[in-house]
């Protein structure tokens, strides 16, 4: 079985600039990924809670494909051959590299902030992947 894929998606991850001395933000691009959204609504004593939540599952080979390697976060410096995950990256759906602003991508329909992820890269080569979820 192979992981399925419903999407493409652009990662961005934030690096301090040593010399501008500013934050910016790195796209990478994923040509397919699975995203799920997860949309519910729980009653207690207080009302209604609606919450939503994305999963998305980047499988392995798709990684590859981006010419970029993937770097442990810790080890993330915004080399632009380099790319990583972490928690507070943002992700959107479709190829949007072109964006470099926050306030513009998190307009963006669906783009979310990871809260979680995993480096699911073991098991069968067809489930191999990462796995990130956003709120």
């Amino acid at each position: 079985m192979k992981l399925n894929t419903n999407t493409d998606i652009t990662i961005y991850n934030k690096y301090y600039d040593v010399v501008t001395k500013v934050e910016v933000l790195r796209a990478t691009y994923f040509m397919a990924a699975n995203w799920y959204a997860q949309h519910s609504v729980s009653v207690g004593a207080g009302g209604e809670t609606r919450s939503y939540r994305t999963i998305v599952r980047i499988p392995q080979d798709m990684a590859f494909l981006t010419g970029k390697t993937y770097v442990e976060p810790d080890q993330y410096r915004g080399d632009p051959n380099t790319w990583t995950i972490r928690n507070g990256d943002l992700v959107v759906k479709g190829d949007h590299t072109d964006l470099n602003r926050e306030s513009d991508i998190t307009k963006m329909e669906g783009a979310f902030r990871v809260a979680s992820w995993s480096d699911n890269r073991r098991g069968s080569d067809h489930m191999k992947h990462f796995k990130l979820e956003g709120i």
